[in-house]
Parts: structure tokens; C-alpha cells; sequence
């Protein structure tokens, strides 16, 4: 579904465009080219031009994104309300580093702590208001009923090390001046020497309760750390988990 707030500046064309009578013709399109190319560079539109540049060298996206007859955009709230109202329950987003805020905000900073603190659903809202990082909302959606933790994952649940964790696909680790890299999209950020022993251990058959066992020198606090190193990756949607551990 379409995002709300980062398509602002598409509904300010889209409006401009149908007040100026242009239509979805070899005329119209070239003319909203013109239009989008002319507009000051300090418009709001130009974020979202820049995240769909790709779609917009062909005819098909500047009709779909600028000329559009019939365009209805969500948040974060709306995309949980329209699954509500049609009796389904939410798995979860396409992919995480996009709502939670352990992706763009240091967990030692004091907005982090701010929306750390709220509830899962409202910190997913803040972070599309402060970021606006997507331009359509990917998610998975259910039937309502049955066991909701045997298909949403919850991060701050102990049934988290049941589960089985593995690299998200594009995911990356490389040395880069003496430093371990994890690189993924536009997201790259150090690893510890301990959050790479952890990482190597997630092959898509282990749990994180197994990986924790094996891979920590057994203590306490090291056992926590672990846990909210898997628990900060999933977040970050860098790792992705399995709830059938059982079989394997």
C-alpha cells in the first residue's frame, strides 16, 4: 500500500495535474516530465522521486505515480486498521528496518529511548513520521484466530529463543579497514568480534537458545547480550526467524 506522509509531494503534482487538465496520453506524460523536472528543488516532492527514480524512467510509473485516477494512501495506523476491519491479524513488514528505530537512531541517544519506550505499534508510527524511508507499506497479513506466536515473531518474548534465525537475503560481512562491515541496503554498521561468533552461527537450523549455548561462555550477562544482539538484528530486519524449530 501506498505511504502516506513520504507521497505528499506526489498528491501536490497529482492535484496541480488534474487542475491543469492533463491526461494519461503520450502528450500528458511527457508534459508531467516536464512538470516534475521544473518544480523548485526544495519541493516535497523530490524525496519520493528520488526512492522510485528507477520507476520513473518509464512511461507506466509516471502514469501510476503522477496521473493516477484512483490513489489512496495509508500510514502505519491506517495499514493496521484496514487489517483489522477485514477480520485479519498482522504478521509483520516486509522488512523491519524500516519501522523499528534500532536501524537510524543510536540506542544510547535520547529519541531513541523515547520510542523504545512506547508501545511496538506507535514506535512503527513515529519512525514513519521522523524518516519517512519508504514510499509503499509491505506487509504480511493473516485469517484472525489459531496461535498468533506461532507466526508473529515477538522480539521481546522469550519464545524469541526458540526460534530459528538466518541471514536476510542481501545481507553482507566484510573487513573494511581492520573493522568487520554488516552491510545491508543502506544499512551498514560494525561487528564485535562476539556478535560475529553469534551471526556464524545462525545457518537456518539452529535456535537462538542453541546458538546462545554453544557460542557464549555461559555467564549471565553474556547470555543477555546475546539475546539482544538477535533481538536488535531482528528488529533491524537483518535476521529473519522461524517459528518451526520442531521441524527440522
Amino acid at each position: 500500500l501506498y505511504v502516506k506522509y513520504c507521497r505528499a509531494g506526489v498528491y501536490m503534482l497529482q492535484e496541480a495535474l488534474r487542475l491543469m487538465g492533463v491526461e494519461q496520453d503520450a502528450e500528458g506524460i511527457a508534459f508531467t516530465r516536464t512538470l516534475i523536472n521544473s518544480v523548485p528543488k526544495d519541493h516535497s516532492v523530490h524525496p519520493y522521486i528520488k526512492t522510485a527514480a528507477r520507476d520513473l524512467m518509464f512511461d507506466g510509473g509516471i502514469v501510476d505515480t503522477f496521473l493516477h485516477k484512483q490513489d489512496r494512501a495509508y500510514t502505519v495506523a491506517e495499514v493496521l486498521k484496514l487489517i483489522d476491519n477485514s477480520r485479519l491479524s498482522f504478521q509483520g513488514w516486509g522488512d523491519n528496518l524500516s519501522y523499528y528505530p534500532d536501524g537510524s537512531v543510536p540506542s544510547n541517544h535520547a529519541i531513541y529511548r523515547k520510542i523504545a519506550a512506547l508501545p511496538v505499534e506507535k514506535q512503527w508510527s513515529v519512525i514513519e513520521l521522523i524518516l519517512q524511508l519508504v514510499g509503499c507499506h509491505t506487509f504480511l497479513a493473516r485469517k484472525k484466530g489459531g496461535d498468533e506466536s506461532k507466526y508473529r515473531i515477538d522480539f521481546d518474548s522469550p519464545s524469541l529463543l526458540k526460534t530459528v534465525p538466518s541471514l536476510r537475503y542481501g545481507s553482507g560481512i566484510k573487513v573494511d579497514n581492520g573493522s568487520v562491515i554488516f552491510r545491508r541496503l543502506w544499512h551498514a554498521f560494525p561487528l564485535a568480534a562476539f556478535e560475529q561468533r553469534l551471526l556464524a552461527g545462525a545457518d537456518g537450523k539452529t535456535t537462538v537458545e542453541e546458538i546462545i549455548l554453544a557460542r557464549t561462555n555461559g555467564s549471565a550477562e553474556q547470555k543477555e547480550a546475546a539475546r539482544l544482539f538477535f533481538r536488535r538484528m531482528g528488529r533491524m530486519g537483518h535476521v529473519l526467524y522461524s517459528t518451526c524449530a520442531g521441524e527440522r
